[in-house]
């Protein structure tokens, strides 16, 4: 039924004359844009923004199988190549190929990857169908599962909400049909938050706070490279099924880990006990001047701290050891929790 692209300079002029409509700016809640320059900046901003995807919903001509959504978004997130089928229409497509624009604009539809998307994988979607011929067709019903399942694959998304204007019943209905449920409304901004989880979602969500809270103990000892970037996770799609995070490693990373860690801690210990030993040093000198020239407060409050100072020399062998045990068995417990137990080495 539908083809998405992404909003491009192309779409502006019938998209300013479709938010001109009163019943559109109140169903989406949306502030009217008065000239037509402003809105061309705004799909500028909106295409440069990795955190956002703006698509414009085409109706399919006859016969037609292409569509698509082309690269724009791939560039920026590295993200391969895909193509997602709708499971209910096996014509309908989102992709990233570079296409032609085909069709009728039917209307947009937008996601927003929440800002701790790492962690909450979460997006907010929202849809209009502007053109009146075009509602009542499945057109939201179908733009809505493909963005689902496009965000899914591109991004590694578990969770999806949408705010909806309290006046908006078409669109509390269509995504109560899809079975979000309804979570809060927020009288401020007058909309009800609808959601929608994958399988699993909730797993994986304390599946990453363990993983975030084990990582954090060596994390920093790390040297920047892939490994760190991995671990980071900097590079879409992230893991889409939460039981992945439990191969995000595998047993030869987990022995070059240990071994950046412990080299990593062995010069933190050196240059520990180096900072300490001239330490010491000058505050023998600085106490042998001042007996030598028999200044007793001196002498008194020098000694005072150099005995300090050798103190926590003593001791700081013993800090090390027990930060080199802590770290070890927080790899030793990530290697448990997260390691693949086939190695790629």
């Amino acid at each position: 039924l539908v083809i998405l692209t992404p909003y491009s300079k192309n779409h502006v002029l019938t998209y300013h004359q479709w938010m001109q409509d009163p019943y559109l700016l109140e169903c989406t809640n949306s502030e009217k844009v008065s000239t037509l320059e402003q809105q061309y900046e705004i799909q500028k901003q909106w295409d440069l923004d990795p955190l956002k995807g703006a698509f414009i919903i085409l109706e399919r001509t006859k016969g037609d199988r292409s569509g698509g959504v082309n690269e724009g978004k791939a560039k920026r997130t590295s993200v391969p190549q895909i193509e997602v089928h709708s499971s209910s229409s096996s014509s309908s497509s989102v992709n990233t190929s570079l296409t032609n624009d085909q069709g009728r604009m039917a209307g947009d539809v937008n996601f927003f990857l929440s800002p701790h998307f790492n962690e909450t994988r979460e997006v907010e979607i929202s849809i209009m169908i502007a053109e009146k011929a075009c509602r009542g067709k499945g057109f939201a019903t179908e733009t809505i599962d493909l963005i689902i399942e496009f965000c899914q694959k591109q991004y590694g998304a578990w969770r999806f909400i949408a705010k909806i204007s309290e006046k908006n019943a078409p669109s509390l209905g269509l995504f109560k049909k899809l079975g979000f449920k309804h979570e809060s409304f927020e009288s401020a901004f007058k909309h009800h938050v609808m959601s929608w989880e994958t399988e699993g979602a909730e797993q994986g969500r304390k599946l990453f706070q363990e993983f975030n809270h084990l990582r954090g103990e060596f994390f920093d000892l790390l040297e920047d490279g892939v490994m760190k970037n991995r671990l980071r996770f900097q590079t879409f799609p992230l893991p889409t099924k939460p039981t992945v995070l439990r191969r995000i490693v595998s047993s030869s990373d987990v022995k070059e880990m240990r071994q950046t860690c412990e080299k990593a801690l062995s010069n933190k210990r050196a240059a520990a006990r180096e900072n300490l030993a001239n330490s010491i040093r000058k505050t023998s000198d600085t106490l042998r001047k001042a007996t030598e020239c028999g200044d007793r407060a001196s002498e008194r409050r020098f000694s005072l701290v150099l005995k300090k100072l050798r103190k926590r020399a003593a001791m700081n062998d013993k800090k090390w050891d027990s930060e080199e045990r802590r770290v070890g068995e927080a790899l030793t417990k990530f290697a448990k929790n997260f390691c693949n137990v086939v190695s790629t080495a």
